[in-house]
């Protein structure tokens, strides 16, 4: 009989047992435990892996001192510098046009944007006519995007094309997480290719940008003019074998042919027909040669293409041709250096003026790096460099101009994320026209930034419209920066 209270008449319920549930108490506490231990698992196989820094094998040294870039003869390859977010799409559309039996497409990330759209609308027309289409995606933007649309789905259920994953993410190998193809290029037959640091968004490909401010970029258009198979087009389509054929890739699945393919290929086919309104130029016979002009020696750089820690091949042969100029200028979007990298970066500085070309904190989309670069400034400074933010419309080129010869445009940014981890591409071109030309977009992007001499000295553009930090962001980055020696290798 339980207790009864003489005052009030009801029972009182006995005290609880301790005891009585030790196999649930016991199974949660084992849960909880696995849990925190999948999370640290997860949390540090993905970061210790980016503080590893391999250094250049001495092959690679040698590589980089007799590597020579220039030519006293025109070379077979003719040029053209595309600045334009819409000629960047008009001539993708063309290149596509003009395939006989092969494409390649290698992006970091491929949206289903109306620029994606268009490129789907076109390769998907060019399998339709017997051309062999083979697409690249990175793993980590493939698998958030890429891979969960049906325009995918319905390129990928068509007999002449194939589409693969970069090192697709896997749950139980968090230590490949951080290892991205980063390369932009297209590659048509042995004729033609377009490299730079244009993903297929609508931030750098057309004028349909309506979701967020177009960004500006850059892509060479390079056109082998001759039979001949000894020039960066071969590196490019031999680089492209390499990185196909990874074990590490993961292709497309081709789903069956439901409702949503059929209603995404009837989309893409409509959307075809609309083209030749759109880009009217795209579809006529396009004059390659009257296109391009001429230069001497076209250069690829590229390093180990496999998802694991990167000796800093790319960068350190960027650098290497900075310094042996009189003056070198340098695009990135953020600066982010190592102590290796400043090192390597004030060694440069001794002999060559070098400026280098950056997002501001005000217009910068990429939060993390600007948080990065406000509180290291100085030590980038002390490099012996001039600095030059940009505050107006956003920049996501990479590119080098050297004296008035070189120009290098591709997909590394001035980081170590791009330095270590990540696969990279620059394309080094000895061409007075295309330097004139790159010279011209650079000086425009001085006029609209803010200049700091070594010196900490300040000058502003002569075009520039400036904006001051709100108290918003500079709490925001001020916290950022509190995490940055983890974070800063992740950007």
């Amino acid at each position: 009989m339980p207790a009864v209270s003489l005052k009030e008449g009801f029972p009182i319920p006995a005290p609880a047992n301790p005891h009585r549930y030790p196999r649930a108490r016991m199974t949660a506490r084992i849960l909880l435990l696995a849990l925190a231990a999948l999370i640290l698992f997860q949390l540090f196989g993905n970061l210790l892996p980016t503080l590893i820094r391999k250094d250049l094998t001495a092959d690679e040294q040698q590589e980089i001192r007799h590597l020579r870039v220039t030519s006293d003869t025109p070379g077979p390859e003719r040029v053209r510098l595309i600045t334009d977010n819409t000629e960047a799409l008009e001539y993708r559309i063309r290149a596509i046009e003009s395939a006989q039996h092969d494409i390649i497409l290698s992006t970091f990330c491929f949206m289903e944007h109306a620029s994606g759209k268009d490129l789907s609308a076109a390769l998907l027309h060019a399998a339709d006519r017997g051309v062999q289409v083979r697409i690249l995606v990175d793993g980590y933007h493939g698998t958030h995007y890429f891979f969960r649309n049906h325009y995918a789905d319905a390129l990928a259920s068509h007999p002449n094309v194939t589409i693969r994953l970069y090192n697709r993410p896997s749950p139980g190998k968090p230590w490949r997480w951080n290892y991205r193809m980063h390369d932009k290029y297209l590659i048509i037959d042995d004729q033609i290719f377009l490299l730079g640091g244009r993903n297929t968004e609508d931030r750098f490909l057309g004028k349909d940008c309506s979701w967020d401010q177009p960004v500006y970029d850059l892509d060479f258009l390079v056109y082998n003019s001759t039979a001949r198979r000894d020039g960066s087009l071969a590196d490019l389509q031999e680089y492209f074998a390499s990185v196909w054929d990874l074990s590490t890739n993961r292709s497309h699945p081709v789903g069956s042919d439901d409702a949503d393919i059929r209603a995404a290929r009837e989309e893409l086919t409509v959307r075809y027909r609309n083209l030749s309104t759109k880009f009217p130029g795209a579809f006529s016979e396009t004059d390659w040669e009257e296109a391009t002009v001429p230069s001497g020696k076209v250069t690829l750089l590229h390093g180990d293409p496999r998802p694991r820690n990167k000796t800093p091949f790319v960068e350190s042969a960027v650098l290497s041709l900075m310094s042996r100029g009189t003056q070198a200028t340098r695009t990135s979007p953020y600066v982010i250096l190592d102590r290796r990298m400043r090192e390597q970066l004030t060694e440069a500085c001794k002999d060559t003026q070098i400026c280098l070309i950056l997002n501001s904190p005000q217009t910068g989309n990429n939060p993390l790096g600007s948080a990065d670069f406000l509180k290291n400034r100085p030590k980038v400074l002390q490099t012996g460099v001039t600095t030059y933010e940009l505050h107006t419309r956003p920049i996501h080129a990479k590119s080098v101009v050297i004296d008035d010869r070189i120009s290098i445009v591709g997909s590394l940014n001035y980081d170590i994320r791009s330095t270590y981890q990540d696969t990279e591409l620059m394309l080094v071109v000895d061409s007075e026209p295309v330097n004139r030309q790159l010279r011209a977009q650079i000086g425009a992007l001085e006029d609209r930034s803010v200049r700091t001499d070594p010196d900490g000295t300040e000058t502003e553009g002569s075009r520039l419209v400036r904006g001051e930090l709100d108290r918003i962001h500079r709490f925001g980055y001020r916290v950022l920066g509190l995490f940055d020696g983890l974070l800063r290798n992740l950007y």
